[in-house]
């Protein structure tokens, strides 16, 4: 493995976050609950600063 796939490489917890485009949001470990909505989401891993913005609000 290169040095540039270790540095991309984010390790999936079940506290990251999911969010639409309509800024509605789940934990990954909630994500079997909302199987009905669209797939266009966006990861937002745990402790990154987006994170604090959305799960602190």
């Amino acid at each position: 493995m290169s040095y540039e796939s270790l540095i991309c490489t984010q390790l999936q917890r079940e506290d990251d976050v999911f969010l639409w485009p309509d800024y509605s949001w789940c934990f990954r470990y909630e994500l079997i609950d909302h199987s009905h909505k669209s797939d266009d989401y966006e990861v937002v891993y745990c402790l990154a600063p987006k994170w604090f913005e959305i799960t602190w609000s």
